[in-house]
């Protein structure tokens, strides 16, 4: 079984501008920006050879906590300051079959054909929310008119390593790391740069780097 993270979100403040402005701050360069069309939600990404990662945050709150978005938890999860929940989010692409029992949600914002599997575990907010997207690809594998810049431009090439606090009970995915020395609500990404250069590891939601 192959297993590779997609992508990685986090929820930040409304409109993203300052956690935005801190990594662009560290480098990084914004891919693209979305609207998530009946969610109530938009985010900024930065793109990397292999994954992405996606500040997400609300912008209609009505929307987020409706009855239809109940069972993914991403209202709780939004408000993580206030309510302790964990404010991530891990996509992965897969060849099958899935190492976690899961549900199907196909938001209206995605192409047609398009769907997520959510980890049944994911119901409990104070985890990340895990989930695979189906038909997914590699950033540096998708179309150049739909590409938009990639993190070479600031010099780095892939996301090498996720650490988290906590992960949903009984998941275990290749790659990622549960960190104890984190707190709840932290993660650390580790990317990657040129052949001799030593990787960063981001620090999120803070968007600096682990000294």
């Amino acid at each position: 079984m192959k297993i590779e993270l997609d992508h990685f979100f986090v929820f930040v403040e409304p409109g993203g501008e300052e956690s935005a402005a801190r990594l662009e701050a560290l480098g990084l360069v914004p891919t693209y920006r979305r609207v998530h069309d009946g969610q109530g939600t938009a985010n900024i990404c930065y793109a990397f050879d292999n994954a992405y990662l996606e500040l997400l945050w609300v912008e209609e709150p009505e929307r987020l906590a409706r009855a239809t978005f109940a069972r993914t938890g991403l209202f709780e999860r939004s408000e993580w300051r206030t309510r302790g929940t964990s404010p991530f989010g891990v996509c992965v692409r897969e060849e099958r079959p899935l190492p976690f029992d899961c549900w199907l949600w196909r938001p209206t914002y995605l192409p047609p054909g398009m769907f997520f599997e959510v980890a049944a575990n994911s119901a409990n907010p104070r985890v990340p929310f895990l989930f695979a997207i189906s038909g997914s690809r590699r950033p540096d594998h998708w179309p150049p008119a739909e590409r938009g810049r990639l993190q070479r431009d600031a010099g780095f090439t892939t996301i090498d390593g996720l650490r988290l606090n906590a992960l949903p009970e009984g998941e275990a995915l290749p790659g990622l790391v549960e960190d104890p020395a984190l707190g709840r609500q932290e993660a650390v990404l580790t990317l990657a740069r040129g052949a001799d250069e030593t990787p960063l590891d981001l620090l999120l939601p803070a968007c600096r780097w682990l000294a």
